[in-house]
């Protein structure tokens, strides 16, 4: 397809054939996970700290687990939680790993990729997307080439169907770009079959609040950046009670 794709983009020149090609593997670095056990392993005990810091302890549907093991051998499990914080992509799967359960590939929004967070998040199981794909059709078939290979070799992987986190704690309006790719990659052949495990993620406090309330008074978003990463060491100093997980 992405081959296609450049031949009808090009109309036979080999110079802009050239040129599209290359924009194609840039695309797939800027997209495609990079997984490394050794990044979710030392992510994994820097993660058993910081829950004991700060949170009371988390509570878990041991029960849900229990199914999704099971129905983990019939196809890929296709996590979609609730997202009101950045602690929910965490928190999952840590508990996950914690579980002996595979850690999915996370769908992150590209405006994860500064330094060293994206590179981090990158080694732990995360490919980043855009916001918007309107007028990028090359990029936009290198990644669902890219997820349909996902499927192909049976990751799990985990998308937030809402987009972005909630600011009121109410759950938003789905957005189903990314559900379409997946049931098109499954009416293709590339999976037997996709189970889909929603998941809830709350919290007797969310570490966010403040920033929200401002965001819902008019301030703008602040953008992700390793400021705001050493900015939150002021998290450390205080107690968000408990986390709860349903599936």
């Amino acid at each position: 397809a992405i081959k296609q794709e450049i031949e009808e983009t090009a109309k036979g020149n080999k110079r802009k054939r050239k040129q599209l090609r290359k924009s194609a593997g840039k695309y797939f670095d800027e997209i495609a996970a990079d997984y490394n056990m050794t990044y979710i392993q030392a992510f994994l005990m820097a993660l058993n700290w910081f829950w004991k810091k700060i949170f009371e302890g988390v509570d878990v549907d041991m029960q849900g687990l229990a199914r999704i093991r099971e129905w983990a051998r019939k196809g890929p499990v296709i996590y979609v939680p609730s997202h009101k914080s950045h602690i929910d992509y965490l928190i999952l799967n840590h508990v996950l790993l914690d579980n002996h359960l595979h850690v999915p590939r996370i769908a992150a929004g590209a405006n994860l990729l500064f330094w060293p967070m994206g590179h981090i998040f990158r080694q732990c199981g995360a490919f980043f997307i855009r916001r918007s794909l309107k007028g990028a059709q090359l990029y936009t078939e290198v990644l669902v080439r890219y997820i349909k290979a996902l499927l192909a070799e049976g990751h799990p992987i985990q998308f937030f169907i809402e987009g972005g986190r909630s600011r009121n704690g109410k759950l938003m309006l789905p957005k189903t770009g990314f559900l379409s790719i997946l049931l098109q990659a499954y009416q293709e052949g590339f999976c037997k079959d996709l189970i889909f495990v929603p998941a809830s993620i709350t919290y007797d406090r969310i570490m966010e609040e403040k920033t929200y309330l401002k965001e819902l008074g008019g301030d703008h978003k602040e953008k992700e950046s390793l400021r705001q990463v050493l900015r939150a060491r002021r998290f450390l100093k205080m107690r968000y009670g408990r986390i709860y997980i349903r599936f």
